[in-house]
This record gives C-alpha cells, sequence and structure tokens, in this order.
C-alpha cells in the first residue's frame, strides 16, 4: 500500500537523439586524429578539437537540465502532496506528545511530592523512637547516679565522728551528680543529633513514577558549543575543521601574483602556477 500514486512512469523513455550520437560521433573521430602537436598547425588543431568537445560537453549538460527540470518539478509536486497530507497528522503527533508530557510531568511531581511526605514520615518517626531512647536513657543515668549516691552518703553516715562533715560531704555529692547528669543529657543529645543526621531514607520501597502503556520516558543527552576553537584545542577529535577553498583562493587573489611558496596565514601556505585554459 503506497499513500502517494505516479502513474505512467512506465510509459517514459529516456534516450539519446540520433544527431547527437553522429555530432558526438564526428567530433571524437577528429580528436582522434590529433595523436601529437609538434608544430603550430597541429597545436591550432588540437586548441580547436578542444573547442568542439567542450561545446558537445556543454550541449549536453544543457539538454540534461532542461529534460530534467519536469521531473525536478514532479519531484516538487510529489513532495508538496505528501507534506500537505501528512501535516494533520504530525499536527495530531505534536498535540498527543504535549499532552503525554504534561501528564508525565504531573504524575511525576506528584510522586516526587509523595516521596517527599514519605521521608519526612521516617524522619518523624525515627526522631520520636531516638527521644524515647534518649528519655530512657538519660533516667536510667539518673538512677544509677541516685543509687551510687544513695550509698555513698549512707557510707558516710556509718562512719565514726562523721557529723562535721555530712553537710560538706552531701554538698559535694550533689554537685558532682548535678554535673555528672548533665554530662549525661548532653552525651544523649549529641548520639540524638547523631542518629538523626544518619536516617536512612531509603527504608521503604519508593513510589515509581505511573505511565500509560506503550510509553516511556527517557533522558537524552544535548549539547551547546560555546567555544569552537577553545573545544577544538582542547578536544580536537570531537571537532572538523575544513578549510573554505573559495574564500582561500579569493585571499590569494586579493593578495596578488608572487614567486614560490609564501606563508599567507598560520597554517596555510600559497603559490601561483600556470594551467592552459581554452575559450
Amino acid at each position: 500500500m503506497s499513500a502517494l500514486l505516479v502513474q505512467g512512469t512506465d510509459l517514459v523513455e529516456i534516450s539519446i537523439s540520433g544527431s547527437a550520437l553522429e555530432l558526438r560521433e564526428s567530433t571524437i573521430a577528429f580528436a582522434e586524429l590529433i595523436s601529437t602537436v609538434e608544430t603550430n598547425h597541429q597545436a591550432a588543431d588540437a586548441v580547436e578539437s578542444i573547442r568542439e568537445l567542450r561545446k558537445l560537453e556543454k550541449f549536453v549538460e544543457y539538454s540534461r537540465t532542461q529534460v530534467k527540470r519536469p521531473v525536478l518539478d514532479l519531484g516538487a509536486v510529489i513532495d508538496l502532496k505528501a507534506r500537505e497530507f501528512v501535516a494533520p497528522v504530525t499536527e495530531q503527533v505534536v498535540r498527543l506528545n504535549c499532552l503525554v508530557d504534561k501528564f508525565n510531568r504531573q504524575k511525576e511531581a506528584e510522586r516526587q511530592q509523595a516521596e517527599r511526605s514519605r521521608i519526612l514520615a521516617i524522619q518523624q518517626e525515627q526522631k520520636k523512637e531516638q527521644e524515647r531512647l534518649a528519655a530512657i536513657a538519660l533516667e536510667q543515668a539518673k538512677a544509677q547516679q541516685r543509687a551510687k549516691d544513695a550509698a555513698a552518703l549512707e557510707k558516710l553516715l556509718a562512719a565514726p565522728d562523721a557529723a562535721p562533715l555530712i553537710d560538706a560531704e552531701a554538698q559535694r555529692l550533689a554537685f558532682e551528680a548535678a554535673a555528672k547528669a548533665d554530662i549525661e543529657r548532653k552525651a544523649a543529645e549529641a548520639a540524638y543529633r547523631a542518629a538523626t543526621t544518619a536516617v536512612i531514607v531509603a527504608t521503604a520501597p519508593a513510589i515509581g513514577a505511573a505511565t500509560p502503556a506503550g510509553v516511556s520516558v527517557r533522558r537524552e543527552p544535548k549539547f551547546r558549543v560555546t567555544d569552537a576553537l577553545a573545544l577544538a584545542r582542547n578536544a580536537p577529535e570531537l571537532v572538523t575543521i575544513t578549510p573554505k577553498a573559495r574564500e582561500i583562493t579569493a585571499v590569494l587573489r586579493i593578495a596578488g601574483e608572487f614567486d614560490g611558496d609564501r606563508e599567507i596565514h598560520a597554517g596555510l601556505i600559497g603559490w601561483w602556477e600556470d594551467r592552459t585554459v581554452v575559450r
């Protein structure tokens, strides 16, 4: 099945006219008579033969362009018909792609929001757990210290002649207990901060982005060259440098004729040489 139909092409026949064939054979036959150029007469004959051969080349080239013009015009019509036919199809493809992209962006935003909420919930739960464990540890440390203080005080009271030292020793023990409790509290807080800082947010399964069947989202690399010369210096394998023959020739013509080789620019050597031209 083909969307475009071109009919009648099997009736087209491409051939060379008989007069053109005769002209070619006679022109070549005259050229083949010249085997050497050793005299002025032979040189004149060779130049005349070259003129006739060139005229035949130009005649055939002109005929080729004239005959091919309707074919090129037909190709342009075919291209136009194809573009006109596919234009509404392409419009729908673009429109639907925009809708799918919008849908994917919305789903991705929802996924990211859900992921942020999930991570926040995990962090809050871990924070509560760390606070609970820190409170338990602190209470246990206080209980242990109180037991030690009570035992020390009981031993002090049981000693002979301990009455004058009771008040001073009690104050010292109270001060030490408060200092130890403060140190333990700070240690528990530091442990809590370290634990909450090192929260691993990937403890629950991630929420995947929803995409319709048959549609995939992929990331593609793009680039923009900001300095082609710098890129060529640092990574020449990524840049193609092509001399502009027409512009270089124009520069040489402006510079004028000179003998031998001459450096026109850094990396550019030019010279003049003779070429025989038959008009």
